[in-house]
């Protein structure tokens, strides 16, 4: 393992992943070539209404094969080397299922304060190019999960619950926190900014303070545990259950309409008492977060 410091691998990140966004914006010309439409018409956000789920499925897949997958694995390559690629990002040890379930209660006690962020992010106001932004994103989702055959939720699980859980992890916990964490000195804020870009990242302003609580989840999932398989598979399961409900079950994930009914006080009673609960039982079965971060 070459031996940068986390200031030095902060910049090596900064600088790669600029390049993953160059990449990842000359990927999603591919899908075009496909289409009929122009790249003006393309740019339109009115355009997703004519494009086909096809369409919007390769994009989504190049976009973020550029700008998460090949970033992160680049980094691993140059920063870790290849023998210690594994070790460098904390995958080179089976996780314990008591950290699994760990995290998965941690996920569970979260969801009605998560909820309650939704409901109030809801209430404030929002530029008409953020609404603008919102609800392309929301169509684009609905026009991905449009089908009912088992090859497409299959295409539509590794799509948008197995490539988000293992690039996005990469980039925002195994690295942004881990080496935020080590820079600063102090694990919490590494989990903080990690949320932050991971929330801000998703370009979905109606729910960011929502997204950045489920972003600190998973990197506080990653503080406790230092194994980066845990928010991986918890990051898996929270995006596996919507498409399950939308395509199985017929729900509609993205409509929010109804968030306030589901707001109440005994949910979030219990979440303020379970979360501190369920930390201090698990520090005092496993000891406390460790904060070598090197």
């Amino acid at each position: 393992m070459k031996p940068f410091s986390a200031r030095e691998r902060i910049i090596i990140f900064l600088f790669i992943f600029v390049l993953g966004i160059i990449l990842s914006a000359g990927l999603s010309i591919i899908p075009s070539l496909f289409s009929e439409l122009s790249l003006s018409e393309l740019a339109n956000t009115d355009s997703v209404k004519k494009l086909s789920p096809t369409y919007l499925r390769l994009q989504l897949f190049l976009s973020h094969l550029g700008m998460f997958l090949i970033p992160s694995f680049v980094f691993g390559w140059y920063v870790y080397g290849r023998k210690h690629f594994l070790k460098g990002f904390d995958l080179n040890e089976i996780p314990k299922i008591q950290y699994i379930l760990f995290a998965f209660l941690l996920l569970i006690f979260c969801y009605p304060l998560v909820n309650l962020l939704h409901y109030i992010n809801t209430m404030l106001p929002l530029a008409d190019w953020m609404k603008g932004a919102e609800q392309n994103v929301k169509e684009i989702l609905n026009t991905i999960l449009s089908a009912d055959h088992a090859f497409v939720l299959v295409l539509n699980i590794l799509l948008i619950s197995v490539m988000p859980a293992i690039g996005e992890e990469l980039i925002f916990r195994g690295i942004i926190q881990k080496n935020t964490s080590a820079f600063f000195k102090n694990g919490h804020i590494g989990v903080w900014i990690g949320a932050i870009l991971f929330s801000a990242i998703h370009m979905q302003f109606e729910g960011f303070l929502a997204r950045m609580a489920l972003g600190a989840i998973l990197g506080y999932s990653y503080y406790f545990t230092k194994n980066l398989w845990v928010p991986i598979i918890l990051h898996f399961i929270n995006n596996l259950i919507p498409i399950l409900f939308f395509m199985l079950l017929d729900m509609d994930i993205t409509n929010t309409e109804n968030l306030q009914d589901n707001v109440s006080w005994a949910p979030l009673v219990i979440s303020f008492l379970g979360v501190p609960a369920l930390i201090y039982y698990f520090t005092r079965l496993y000891g406390k977060p460790r904060e070598d971060y090197a």
